[in-house]
């Protein structure tokens, strides 16, 4: 563990490894009011934790966009990535419809038994939004930078306030410690990309897609998991197509 570090220190995951197929574009690189959406996202992170990694599988798309201290997280495909059958694809697709998680499955939808090989490139793509919080913050564990909580964000949160986020983590400080997330929640299910998770909940996260889970969804219905109460529900807005970037 690094030194200094108090014990509620806090670090923030922004996924960017995401197709953006219904965007038709890198969304991460939509500009909204002239600022690119993955910058949008990071400049309220960094307003509210110490240090901000991204997590994806093309650092060197972004590097121009986010500021020179920004810390990167290489998004790879495991082994097992290189080959999906129709199983697992449908368990995230039948799953995983919440908040930012559709852009990393959804050029699974229509496809065959998807047993041929794909590139490991392509896999990293495939995998979801649950292998890249895995490996984030299995790396972030490792380093000594998670302590307690580690804040988790999709990168196409273009109202997304800090001093929400702020309120939240105050709140934290009296959550039950047997509890491993705090979230807000809507009709689909859990916010699971605009949440804070506890560093402890990285085994039973790792058990989890080691027995083939890939659904955030249903990962998070086995966790204890605190409400967090968004007065604003605009802000949780998640901008996937070309019509949703004309409301943001």
């Amino acid at each position: 563990m690094y030194e200094g570090r108090s014990p509620g220190f806090r670090s923030t995951l922004i996924l960017a490894g995401g197709r953006s197929s219904r965007m038709g574009r890198d969304k991460a690189l939509v500009e909204i009011d002239g600022v690119p959406m993955l910058r949008r996202v990071y400049d309220v992170a960094a307003a509210c934790t110490r240090d901000v990694w991204v997590v994806t599988p093309w650092a060197e798309r972004y590097q121009p966009i986010l500021p020179p201290d920004c810390c990167w997280i290489h998004e790879i495909a495991s082994p097992a990535e290189s080959r999906f059958d129709s199983a697992h694809s449908g368990d995230i697709l039948a799953d995983d419809l919440s908040l930012g998680t559709e852009d990393h499955i959804a050029d699974l939808a229509g496809l065959p038994a998807l047993e041929t090989s794909v590139s490991t490139q392509n896999s990293s793509l495939l995998q979801g939004p649950l292998i890249g919080f895995a490996q984030g913050l299995e790396f972030l564990v490792e380093e000594g930078y998670a302590a307690d909580w580690v804040l988790l964000l999709a990168c196409d949160l273009p109202r997304l306030r800090a001093d929400v986020l702020k309120q939240w983590m105050a709140e934290l400080d009296s959550v039950d410690a047997d509890v491993m997330a705090a979230m807000p929640h809507h009709s689909k299910g859990w916010e699971a990309l605009c949440g804070f998770y506890r560093s402890a909940c990285l085994p039973d996260l790792k058990l989890f897609i080691e027995s083939g889970g890939r659904s955030f969804q249903r990962w998070l219905r086995s966790q204890p998991i605190h409400l967090l109460d968004v007065a604003d529900t605009s802000m949780m807005m998640n901008c996937n197509t070309p019509e949703d970037l004309e409301e943001a």
